[in-house]
């Protein structure tokens, strides 16, 4: 076998930097030493030198083929390849460095052609070796351009060395794209590599944007590649000032100010090397809630005009009923269009909200008024740009109204009621709504709220630091699993009314048959069976009641773990709404609403039971009256409070 030798010329310059990355370049001498699927023997034959900056260097690689004819060549070399030879070349990092990216060109200036069949491998420990793909180059599209290029990105993947070969095979001599060149790197080739020293620090705690941080929050981060200590910057100015340079990876700045946005970065020196962090920042909480949100309950009466309907009137026994029970604020429902005047306020109509607020106040429990439009309302003004325009001048007047004359340890403002059908992304206009709120109700809780009718998926994408504010709850309705919750509801077109005693739990899968009344529609019927299928193959029981709770908790964990979650909404509907016998098990009712409440807060979550007297009673099914006027002590159900966590007390 005749001795094949590859040239390399490292255009860039070089340093005597023992502790820099180091070129190994494999004098191939004989074909067992580059036979397929062999790494050849590591040592330092041939070794070029360190390389010498943290951005990238060159070599370049040539070579003629058997037939001696050549390619323009201004750094020249000769390799003559034969058959069955691999010809490699091996980047090798210590330690202290970490390679990032590798790319490999191809360039000919006269034909701009290429190689073809490159195979690259890596190690992260010198030893075992790992195939990170093919990558094949083609002939190139232009003559005086680098093209065909690729960029290997390790993900993450701290590869001391990397190897790059030509598959084994013959050398044809024809650089036809038909006519794969397989055996060296063959004609006028580049390889240009990309390294770093080190890497960032990352995974930083607190997150980055965090709010509501306590006042003895100590810092600390996952330490980058190959760091051998660490540059500390904090403070309230970007990016905060050199604090020392220390080797554990955790730093305790002392007491820290209440309200206060405060910056930091960790510079990470790997010698005579320093990698700049990234400037992350907090802000610490104001202190407490203006007002604490627990366990609360909604009156569904929403009105449609002022003075409102006979129906939809609060008594006063209402709210003593409620305090009875143990709940601790109601939720009363404000209708925008009937206090809305163009951009303002309509003042001739909000004596109404002095009466329901003041109502629930007489009775020493705290009001939260959650603005609650009909789907017209939302379509009009969340829908169009003009709209939204008139929108915010009354939210700011009707905010403005409610801090003049109620404190902010009485009354909280949940901004909206299951938004819907708005022109742009609800987490772009609901910050813009929390800015008009907050220049006239500057002290008061607010309850912020999901898009897409407040479902879970759509809470857990908004970013905290949209709403810097440690005086707000991020809020979210959840009516989940609807085939039992809505299971009987008249009000609905599609197969809810049909449906009748699903159980909860549903332990083992069903018939769905059973649970679907005669009479269904056949297409109704079909739906339904599917839906039915799904809920018994879960199952449904009080780990899925957790499960369905687990993205809230990681998100919250993602911002810091410090953010303060209220269920605006949940509930069940109860069987005796329910027409030609449909509706829900009372038993599983109640065991299903003592699940989810005990789910809420074994996670510090807040919530707001749907409803007192209406469609999804607090009251015993059997005794009530919807909406009664002379409303009952008897009433209470003391299993429906036993659910709740709630003690019934006797009448006052």
């Amino acid at each position: 076998m005749c001795r094949k030798v590859l040239y390399f010329v490292l255009l860039a310059g070089l340093v005597d930097n023992a502790s820099a990355g180091v070129v190994f370049v494999k004098q191939v001498t004989a074909a067992s030493e580059s036979s397929q699927g062999t790494v050849p023997t590591i040592n330092n034959s041939g070794m070029i030198g360190d390389l010498h900056d943290n951005r990238y260097d060159t070599l370049w690689m040539t070579a003629v083929g058997a037939s001696g004819s050549g390619y323009t060549n201004p750094h020249p070399g000769t390799y003559n390849p034969g058959s069955g030879a691999w010809t490699w070349i091996k980047f090798n990092f210590n330690d202290v460095y970490h390679l990032g990216e590798l790319w490999v060109w191809n360039y000919n200036e006269n034909t701009g052609r290429g190689f073809k069949n490159v195979v690259i491998e890596y190690t992260s420990d010198g030893a075992t070796w790992k195939k990170l793909g093919d990558y094949v180059f083609a002939q190139a599209l232009g003559t005086t351009n680098y093209a065909h290029n690729t960029t290997i990105h390790f993900n993450g993947v701290e590869a001391n060395s990397v190897i790059i070969t030509t598959k084994k095979g013959v050398n044809t001599g024809n650089w036809g794209d038909n006519n794969p060149l397989y055996g060296p790197l063959f004609g006028l080739s580049e390889v240009r590599f990309y390294y770093v020293h080190g890497s960032n620090a990352s995974e930083p705690k607190p997150v980055n944007g965090a709010i509501s941080m306590p006042l003895d929050t100590t810092l600390s981060w996952t330490a980058g590649v190959g760091a051998m200590s660490h540059n500390v910057y904090f403070g309230t100015t970007s990016p905060g000032t050199f604090r020392g340079n220390q080797t554990a990876t955790t730093f305790n700045p002392g007491p820290l100010a209440a309200g206060t946005t405060y910056y930091w970065r960790i510079d990470e020196v790997n010698g005579p090397n320093t990698v700049t962090g990234t400037v992350w920042k907090f802000k610490t909480c104001s202190g407490s809630l203006a007002l604490k949100l627990n366990r609360g309950i909604t009156i569904d009466r929403q009105f449609l005009r002022v003075p409102p309907e006979p129906g939809s009137t609060i008594l006063p026994i209402d709210i003593q009923i409620i305090k009875s029970m143990g709940f601790e604020f109601v939720k009363v429902l404000a209708n925008p269009a009937c206090f809305m005047s163009g951009s303002t306020i309509n003042s001739s109509k909000m004596w109404y909200l002095d009466e329901i607020v003041n109502r629930v106040l007489a009775e020493g429990l705290p009001v939260v008024v959650s603005l609650h439009p009909e789907t017209e309302f939302k379509t009009t003004y969340l829908g169009t740009p003009g709209g939204f325009t008139n929108l915010l001048g009354f939210y700011k007047d009707f905010a403005a109204y409610m801090a003049a004359r109620w404190d902010p340890n009485k009354l909280a403002f949940q901004l909206m009621s299951e938004p819907c059908n708005n022109y742009q992304d609800w987490n772009i206009m609901q910050p813009q709504i929390w800015r008009a709120i907050r220049t006239t109700m500057p002290g008061h809780t607010l309850i912020l709220v999901a898009d897409q009718f407040s479902i879970i998926d759509a809470m857990v994408k908004v970013n905290p630091d949209l709403i810097d504010d440690d005086n707000v709850y991020y809020s979210f309705t959840t009516y989940l699993p609807y085939i039992f919750t809505f299971q009987g509801s008249k009000w609905s077109t599609n197969y809810f009314p049909w449906i009748k005693n699903v159980p909860y739990p549903s332990m083992t899968p069903k018939d769905p048959n059973q649970y679907i009344l005669p009479g269904c529609p056949n297409n109704l019927s079909i739906e339904a069976h599917i839906i039915l299928n799904e809920y018994f193959a879960i199952p449904w029981d009080m780990n899925q009641q957790r499960a369905l709770l687990k993205p809230v908790t990681d998100w919250n964990n993602a911002h810091g773990g410090k953010l303060k979650i209220l269920c605006a909404e949940f509930g069940s509907l109860d069987r005796q709404m329910a027409p030609a016998g449909g509706g829900c098990n009372p038993p599983d009712r109640i065991q299903f609403i003592h699940d989810r409440r005990q789910a809420f807060e074994e996670l510090n979550i807040g919530w707001t039971y749907w409803s007192y007297n209406e469609t999804f009673t607090v009251f015993n099914p059997n005794l009530r009256v919807v909406c009664g006027k002379s409303p009952s002590y008897d009433w209470v159900d003391a299993n429906m409070l036993d659910a709740l966590g709630l003690l019934p007390h006797t009448e006052k």
